[in-house]
C-alpha cells in the first residue's frame, strides 16, 4: 500500500468515532502501540492510551537532525509492540520507505495516518487498514 499526499483522508468514516474506538479498544486493550513521526505530544499519548485501554504508547520521534532508524527500529522490534502508526506528513521520506519494511520483517501491523492522531480518526484508520488482521468486522 502506498500513501500519496492527496490521500489525506485518514479513514472512510464507516463507524461513528466513539463506536470505532470501542471496537478497536477490544482488540488492542492492554497492548503496546508505537507512533512514528513528528515530536512527542504527551496529551495525544494520554488520550490514545486512555481511549484504547493500552498498557503503553511509545512515540518514536523523527528529527531533521537525525535520520537514523535506530530508535524507531528498537521500538518496532520490541516484543510487546502490537501496532505501529506512521504519521505521514511528519516523517522523512526515508522513514516512509523503511518503517513499512521493518514492520513487515517483524510481523507488526502498520497503519498510516495523516499528521496528529486523534482516537476517533485513528480508530477508523485501524479498522479500515488492519481490521481484518485484528479480527474486526467492518460494519457499514
Amino acid at each position: 500500500m502506498t500513501y500519496r499526499r492527496h490521500d489525506r483522508v485518514p479513514w472512510r468514516g464507516s463507524l461513528d468515532g466513539s463506536a470505532a474506538v470501542e471496537v478497536v479498544r477490544g482488540a488492542l486493550h492492554d497492548g503496546r502501540l508505537v507512533i512514528v513521526g513528528g515530536d512527542r505530544r504527551e496529551h495525544h499519548i494520554q488520550r490514545i492510551r486512555s481511549a484504547f485501554g493500552l498498557a503503553e504508547v511509545h512515540w518514536a520521534q523523527t528529527r531533521k537532525t537525525d535520520a537514523s532508524l535506530r530508535r524507531i527500529r528498537t521500538a518496532i522490534e520490541h516484543p510487546n509492540t502490537d501496532l505501529v502508526v506512521l504519521l505521514c506528513g511528519l516523517i522523512r521520506h526515508q522513514h516512509a520507505r523503511d518503517v513499512p519494511r521493518l514492520c513487515e520483517a517483524h510481523g507488526k501491523l502498520l497503519v498510516r495516518y495523516w499528521r496528529n492522531p486523534h482516537p476517533h480518526g485513528l480508530a477508523n484508520a485501524i479498522i479500515d487498514q488492519v481490521g481484518n488482521r485484528l479480527g474486526l468486522r467492518q460494519t457499514v
